[in-house]
């Protein structure tokens, strides 16, 4: 019974303040009896339908809000009035004139708001390019932007961009976007950048910064890397070189690699490619050592 005096009250306080601002601002003040009950029914329904939803000291709180706004609004509009303009004298003048006073040029309008506005857009586009550009900064050094990076080059190393790789690089930017919880649409332009930007980057300096990353798994890496140069059912002679220049300067272990390697070559043993088991026990010669270390036999062993 308390609780629906409660809300009794609450519904008649809410009601009398429907009809205040009914009266300002529908019925420009009037508070004669007579405008009072013509604004009765419809602001007692609005009351009522307003009432389930507001307390009174909430809806007070909303009409209080909203009213600063329009308050706000109002004080800008009249520090900053329209006025109009000559582009030839480039002096202003207020509305009542419609010529240049110096030159008799027509005046054009100018809208002080929508300067304003224009203002604020510019302000935002930067405020964006430059969340954009950090964003960038940051993934540029991170593992996923310098995998992207190494995607690049083994992608764009035989000179196609076949549609199988684009779309195993579509694929990538999708996964590596739910890893962050970065805006993804910032994030996936962040990639696509990276990518094209990424072709005539130092892969020494890749590898040097990927070094640096405490939870780099060597496996996972090399296992995208060689899922990316198989994709289009051919390991090239150039992205395989790529590959073993990033095993060399991450210090991975070939057998690692050789291992990973086996997989794809298993799978076309009935072409007439090595066996599998033949893979798995890799043994490289004395010849290939050399040339997986980038090294010649004239060289000192602590070179």
């Amino acid at each position: 019974m308390h609780q629906d005096n409660s809300k009794f009250k609450s519904f008649l306080k809410i009601w009398a303040v429907v009809i205040v601002l009914n009266q300002m601002f529908l019925f420009n003040g009037c508070f004669a009896i007579h405008c009072l009950l013509a604004a009765t029914p419809h602001t007692g329904f609005i009351a009522f339908l307003i009432s389930p939803f507001f307390s009174f000291e909430r809806f007070i709180s909303f009409i209080t809000t909203f009213i600063e706004g329009v308050k706000t609004e109002v004080n800008i509009d009249a520090e900053y009035p329209d006025s109009a303009y000559c582009n030839k004298c480039n002096k202003e003048f207020d509305l009542s004139n419609s010529y240049c006073i110096y030159c008799g040029d027509p005046l054009q309008i100018l809208s002080q708001k929508k300067e304003r506005q224009s203002a604020n857009n510019a302000k935002q586009k930067r405020e964006n390019e430059k969340t954009r550009t950090q964003l960038k900064n940051h993934v540029m050094n991170d593992f996923d932007g310098l995998l992207i990076a190494l995607l690049s080059h083994i992608c764009l190393s035989d000179g196609e961009f076949s549609m199988a790789e684009k779309h195993f690089i579509n694929e990538t930017y999708s996964f590596l976007t739910q890893l962050r919880e970065d805006d993804s649409e910032a994030l996936l332009e962040v990639y696509k950048n990276i990518f094209e930007e990424s072709y005539n980057s130092d892969i020494n300096a890749i590898c040097k910064r990927l070094s640096r990353d405490n939870n780099l798994s060597e496996e996972i890496l090399l296992t995208i890397l060689l899922d990316l140069a198989h994709v289009d059912g051919e390991y090239h002679e150039r992205e395989e070189n790529i590959i073993l220049k990033v095993v060399h300067l991450l210090d991975i272990d070939f057998f690692l690699y050789k291992n990973i390697l086996s997989k794809y070559q298993n799978q076309n043993t009935s072409k007439g490619n090595s066996s599998s088991q033949d893979n798995m026990n890799f043994n490289p010669t004395l010849d290939e050592s050399y040339e997986i270390l980038e090294a010649n036999k004239n060289m000192s062993f602590s070179e």
